[in-house]
């Protein structure tokens, strides 16, 4: 098997565009969340998101475009962010063996709503054409493509909360089972009205003052933030990262998936972690800090929180970025993994502003305030609400 290091990351979330900027967030503990700007919202009980601002997608492009969907621009500035990072030449690069791996959970529908709501009022000889290859889920992993001229493996992973998460462990397969040397895999999930309209319906958005909307692992929780974002990691192979002299950002040492029937259940999470843990050949006790899922959703942080407790037992320092960036659903695990990376880098623990903590996490180590703290291994989760699990090692190369 390969061992498997990160050797780029491009981010582009609402505390900070790029990778330097988004650790530069993490340790400020600003948050992102705000009062929704895009669209009028007083008919809907929740008034908040975290969205990616002054984002320029013209900055990030090669050749220009006439229409591009903001999914798409979003996964366009991920990729050129990690590829500037990366050092790799995609002109002089073996392309038909770097893998392309991308995410999201609901792809382009704003564009989906412009083309359908034409059709619907106008009939179907009217839809406009321009928007019809943007209707799909992978469209951005196509024009990503066809931009840069990638032949080699190609995979969009659609899986709901855990799309980012299940294209990560795909990659790292890739990899360490020696079928490719690089796998580019990213995710992006960008807010409009159609999805929050959809999040709303189905009671998973808080209604809170913007100080109290994103609170995990909290008793006082009624539910998250909607988040906007994308992220790209450039994951190789030990031998061609050091061949090439790149920069090593961490090391990914296990994955684990698990899925619960029925909506997410501690015994997915907790089996999830454990394979991950044992993946790595490490024991709980090695892993010195968990970077949780949690969003202040009361049923999926409870699993979580249970699970935690079952595998490293008491006094487990855990904390999460939620508050910070928001739920970014099919981006979130990249996301994650973009946050642990800025922990190992800058060994700084970032803190979980709580008021009346729930009974199951009360076995936890959840910092108030961010604090230094010397940490080698890091193990993350991206959990689905319908029952999927993803869990990551990363270590400190």
């Amino acid at each position: 098997m390969k061992r498997v290091v990160i050797t780029a990351a491009g981010p582009v979330t609402a505390i900070g565009i790029g990778q330097e900027c988004f650790t530069e967030g993490i340790l400020e503990g600003g948050s992102g969340i705000m009062e929704i700007a895009a669209f009028e919202h007083e008919k809907y009980d929740a008034h908040l998101a975290a969205t990616v601002e002054d984002f320029d997608v013209k900055e990030f492009l090669p050749t220009p475009k006439n229409y591009l969907d903001r999914n798409t621009e979003l996964s366009f500035g991920a990729f050129s962010l990690a590829i500037k990072a990366s050092g790799i030449d995609l002109a002089k690069a073996d392309k038909a063996n770097i893998a392309l791996i991308w995410s999201t959970a609901f792809g382009g529908t704003d564009t989906m709503n412009l083309f359908y709501s034409d059709v619907q009022k106008k009939g179907p000889r009217f839809g406009k054409p321009i928007l019809f290859p943007h209707t799909y889920s992978n469209t951005a992993i196509s024009m990503l493509s066809i931009e840069y001229k990638l032949n080699g493996p190609h995979m969009n992973f659609v899986s709901g909360w855990t799309a980012s998460g299940h294209a990560l462990v795909y990659g790292y397969d890739l990899i360490a089972s020696g079928r490719v040397p690089v796998a580019f895999v990213g995710g992006a999930e960008s807010f409009n009205e159609t999805i929050f309209r959809f999040c709303c319906s189905r009671n998973i958005l808080s209604s809170s003052s913007k100080e109290n909307a994103c609170v995990p692992f909290d008793s006082t929780a009624g539910g998250t933030v909607m988040g906007e974002g994308a992220g790209m990691l450039v994951l190789e192979d030990l031998d061609s990262a050091l061949k090439r002299g790149a920069h090593i950002l961490g090391e990914i040492s296990g994955a684990g998936l698990a899925g619960s029937p029925g909506g997410l259940k501690s015994m997915a999470v907790e089996e999830a972690m454990t394979t991950a843990i044992d993946n790595s050949k490490l024991n709980p006790c090695d892993v010195e800090f968990v970077l949780a899922s949690a969003n202040g959703m009361p049923d999926m942080d409870n699993a979580e929180a249970v699970a935690i407790g079952n595998v490293f037992g008491d006094n487990k320092l855990t904390t999460t970025v939620k508050p910070l960036i928001g739920e970014t659903f099919g981006t979130g695990g990249i996301l994650q993994l973009h946050a642990a990376l800025s922990i190992l880098e800058k060994q700084f623990v970032p803190g979980v502003k709580t008021t009346s903590r729930i009974p199951e996490a009360e076995k936890l180590h959840i910092p108030a305030e961010g604090y230094s703290k010397n940490i080698k291994t890091v193990l993350l989760n991206n959990l689905d609400p319908n029952g999927n699990a993803v869990s990551l090692v990363v270590r400190r190369f």
